[in-house]
């Protein structure tokens, strides 16, 4: 009779710290959880806002119909699949062999769509900047535009050697979403405006975490294959 094999899970064979695997891991989900619970309870004793109004579904809080704010809330899963195909390119990238540089580049793209992630869930510049730390939107948005920039900038090496077709769509729908947020105000046409807006930011989004999720594919493919 043929000998069944044991199986087990993959052994990091470096001498550094995996974060990733075993305890590391653990302790890693623990300090997000530790994280999460101290922003709680620095946002309940500084403003007073009931524990349950920071736990529960905004939808709930505000008691509104479940398809309020339905475009933006998908949008959202398209935001956090974007940012985990980052840490997942950055996690993993030197273990198949890639270059530092797609490692960094996994890394970067990743807290930078966290960033616009959260700006999109928690309307950080259109609230939380200008009333709470009384920095103009505006401002805000420009500097989102000049960290975009110059993440493109810094990593245009590994930029131009991937499939491009998707990040030119992103940036063309992003760009014409905040041309229409900023140039196109009519009482009139109020709701077409807002649906061509956001419109344009979800399709932004959609295509955005295409681009990351077809480029990690494509790396892992053609590193699993060597």
């Amino acid at each position: 009779m043929p000998r069944t094999q044991k199986v087990s899970a993959p052994k990091n064979s470096r001498t550094e710290l995996d974060f990733f695997q075993g305890w590391c891991a653990v302790a890693l989900v623990a300090l997000i959880l530790v994280i999460a619970a101290g922003t709680l309870l620095v946002l309940h004793v500084m403003y007073g806002v009931p524990v349950g109004d920071l736990t529960r579904d905004a939808l709930a809080v505000a008691k509104s119909p479940p398809w309020y704010g339905l475009l933006s809330q998908i949008g959202i899963f398209f935001w956090a699949g974007a940012a985990t195909m980052g840490l997942f390119l950055w996690a993993t990238a030197r273990g198949m062999g890639a270059e530092q540089r797609q490692a960094s580049f996994g890394l970067f793209s990743a807290l930078l769509t966290i960033l616009l992630g959260l700006d999109d869930a928690l309307m950080m510049h259109e609230k939380v900047f200008p009333e709470i730390f009384g920095i103009p939107e505006n401002f805000v948005l420009v500097s989102y535009v000049v960290l975009l920039l110059a993440f493109l900038f810094f990593f245009r090496g590994v930029i131009i050697r991937t499939d491009m077709k998707l990040l030119v769509f992103s940036l063309f729908l992003f760009g014409a979403s905040m041309l229409v947020d900023f140039f196109l105000v009519s009482a009139e046409f109020l709701d077409l405006i807002y649906f061509i807006e956001d419109g344009a930011k979800f399709g932004g989004i959609v295509a955005w975490c295409g681009f990351f999720f077809v480029h990690t594919r494509s790396l892992v493919l053609r590193h699993s294959s060597t």
